[in-house]
Order: structure tokens, then sequence, then C-alpha cells
């Protein structure tokens, strides 16, 4: 499930023809953003390290960790279910800047182009549809247990 970045030109045009796909991943999540080649290369050896070599690093958020933390909260006070928590993320603006632009041109770029806010809109429309699809369909099933991995 995907959107092709040649069908949006902003991506193509940054990042070349690649294949934007729905995937399956560990996400570096923190109190700080990060960016650039350096900081890449840790996330993706500290992924590796707490993953035990099974997961790969794709993006960084921080966001979804204070998100997380709110329904911790909410949890331990009964007004929430942590175990119930689904994160559908869809990157707009990437951790490793493309090839050719430094850290610093890419972090300029913040909040005025971000180069895959198209794709990441329609990709995360496409998956949490089908996602609350599942489940309102299968409510019955779900009411009670979470959906198996």
């Amino acid at each position: 499930m995907g959107v092709s970045a040649d069908s949006t030109p902003d991506v193509g045009a940054k990042y070349g023809s690649v294949s934007l796909e729905c995937t399956l991943c560990r996400i570096s999540q923190g109190a700080i953003t990060c960016g650039g080649e350096v900081v890449g290369i840790l996330f993706q050896r500290w992924v590796a390290l707490w993953s035990d070599n099974k997961a790969t690093f794709v993006t960084a958020s921080m966001e979804d960790i204070g998100i997380l933390h709110a329904i911790r909260q909410l949890d331990q006070i009964g007004r929430a279910s942590f175990d119930r928590v689904l994160l559908l993320r869809s990157a707009s603006n990437y951790t490793l800047p493309p090839p050719d632009v430094t850290v610093a041109d890419s972090l300029g770029e913040e909040g005025v182009a971000y180069p895959g806010l198209q794709c990441a809109l329609e990709n995360g429309f496409k998956v949490g549809h089908a996602v609350i699809q599942e489940i309102i369909t299968h409510w019955a099933r779900y009411r009670e247990s979470t959906p198996e991995r």
C-alpha cells in the first residue's frame, strides 16, 4: 500500500524515483528531534542494539512520546487502556536528508516544504481508514481484546 514518489513532484525531485510503502518498523523516540547522517547512524546502531538486530531504524519521532506518556498516565488512573494503543505514523519529512543536502539546509525547510507531505497524508488516510473499518466491522471481536499482530 503506498503512493509513488513519481506522483508527488517534490519527493521525486529531491529523492529520485523511490517506492514508498507501508511497513512495520521501529521508531526511535525521544524528547528531542534529530536529523542528519551522523545521528541517523547513531539511531541505526541504537535500534539494532535494543532489538538484538531484529529491527531496522526507519525514522525518528518526538511527538508520540508525549502522547504515549499522557495515555500511560490515564491508564494508571483507569481512564484509558495503554495496551490498546496503536500508533499509525506516516513520515512527511525525513531523518536523513536527500543526497547532497546538508542537515542545516534540510532543517531550514522544516515547516516550509515537507517533501513527503502529500504522500504521508494519502498513506496515513489509507492505512488509518483500513484499520478503523476493520475495528468497526468486527467490533464484537475487538471490544474486549486487541487485534493479533
